[in-house]
């Protein structure tokens, strides 16, 4: 989670951060689409700003071109490189997208190619701490 003061006023945007050796754009969205659902389903942080997501591939896609013909408001840079790999979706995106918030925890991701999707390990860290009570279930 990503925290900001702004005034009085506190601002959180959930994060994760995922690797993958698909190279197919279906499989790829799918990822980013799940992880999104997944930080919309956590209930004890109000991610006011949002769910950001930075997808690892090889080679790097522009993230945020993976979702731009199905989600509305997705920002995102095609540049410098570093840049290509995150998304940020904002709130009212997500609203939109996936319902009020909390939503409803998604099923567990499975890959068309491998059955799994593969997580770095302070994301799988908190994939896990999100299923011991963190999300909607």
């Amino acid at each position: 989670m990503n925290q900001t003061l702004s005034g009085f006023n506190t601002h959180r945007r959930i994060w994760f951060e995922a690797t993958t050796d698909s190279t197919s754009p279906d499989e790829q969205r799918d990822l980013v689409e799940y992880l999104l659902s997944l930080g919309w389903s956590i209930n004890d942080v109000h991610a006011d700003e949002g769910v950001s997501v930075r997808l690892h591939t090889s080679p790097q896609v522009v993230v945020g071109g993976l979702l731009d013909s199905s989600w509305p408001d997705v920002q995102y840079r095609p540049a410098p490189e570093s840049f290509k790999s995150v998304v940020v979706v904002s709130r009212p995106s997500l609203e939109q997208e996936l319902g009020a918030w909390p939503g409803p925890r998604p099923r567990a991701f499975l890959s068309a190619t491998r059955g799994t999707a593969r997580l770095d390990d302070e994301s799988a860290d908190a994939v896990l701490s999100l299923e011991r009570g963190l999300v909607r279930g």
